[in-house]
C-alpha cells in the first residue's frame, strides 16, 4: 500500500502530527484544500473543537470525526488527519496551492516497495521519498 505522510511540525512541538494518508484520502485532502479559504477556515474551527474534545482522551481511545466531503456526503476523519487538517487549511493561499501541488505529484509518481514520501506544509522542499 502507498502512504503520503502527511506531517505537521516535530516533537516535541505541541501541535506536531503525523498521519499515514492512503490514496484516498490524498483525494479528500485535495478536495478540502481547493475549498475556497471562508469554508475552509470555518472546517478549521470545527475541527479545532472536535480536537478539544479528543484531547482529554488518551492517544488510543480517540475516534474518528464525520466530515462533510465536497460532494456533500460524510466520511470519518481519523483525529491524526483531522489533526493535520486543522493547521493546514486556514493557511495562505500560496501554502495551500504549494500542498495541493505536492499531494498531486506524490499521487502521479511510481513508487518502489518499501519506499513511502513525507509531506509537511511548513518544508521548503518537495516530499522526499524515503526507503525503508
Amino acid at each position: 500500500m502507498r502512504l503520503l505522510w502527511l506531517t505537521y511540525e516535530r516533537l516535541p512541538h505541541p501541535d506536531a502530527v503525523c498521519h499515514p494518508a492512503t490514496g484516498d484520502e490524498a483525494e479528500f485532502v485535495i478536495a478540502l484544500l481547493q475549498r475556497p479559504y471562508r469554508e475552509r477556515t470555518h472546517l478549521a474551527g470545527q475541527l479545532i473543537r472536535y480536537l478539544a474534545e479528543q484531547n482529554q482522551r488518551a492517544a488510543t481511545d480517540r475516534c474518528s470525526v464525520a466530515c462533510r466531503t465536497p460532494s456533500g456526503l460524510y466520511r470519518c476523519v481519523p483525529w491524526r488527519l483531522a489533526k493535520w487538517l486543522r493547521h493546514v487549511l486556514p493557511a495562505a493561499e500560496s501554502v495551500i496551492q504549494d500542498t495541493i501541488g505536492r499531494v498531486e505529484n506524490w499521487q502521479r509518481q511510481q513508487q518502489c516497495p518499501g519506499e513511502f514520501q513525507h509531506l509537511s506544509p511548513t518544508a521548503d522542499r518537495p516530499a522526499q521519498p524515503i526507503r525503508l
